[in-house]
């Protein structure tokens, strides 16, 4: 069996510390064991180049197709808009999936 199928593999990378978070739990959830570079960093924005101030997920390359499923799955369901929902009528911002004052979800309410 080849190391190289448990060496480290970048998944995903951006300079947004809660999308980041939000993509590791998704990763964790699923069981998948994963490495961060560049969170620390995020605390010295203005101090560090721009270059170096991205955060970047890593998995185990055995590991990446299953990782990538997740991610795209996350990409697919990320809403681009606010939303109202038919069920209260409340508006919500587009990174809910449900309403956050009735709980009923986005697909529901289209």
């Amino acid at each position: 069996m080849s190391n190289a199928m448990f060496d480290w593999t970048c998944v995903y990378r951006t300079d947004n510390p809660l999308e980041a978070h939000i993509v590791l739990g998704l990763l964790t959830q699923a069981r998948l064991k994963t490495h961060v570079e560049g969170a620390v960093l995020t605390t010295a924005l203005g101090e560090v180049p721009f270059c170096q101030e991205t955060i970047k997920i890593f998995v185990c390359a055995i590991k990446v197709p299953e990782a990538e499923e997740i991610l795209v799955n996350y990409q697919q369901n990320n809403l681009s808009e606010d939303w109202q929902c038919r069920g209260c009528s409340e508006h919500n911002g587009s990174g809910f999936q449900y309403c956050w004052h009735c709980g009923k979800s986005y697909d529901e309410s289209k």
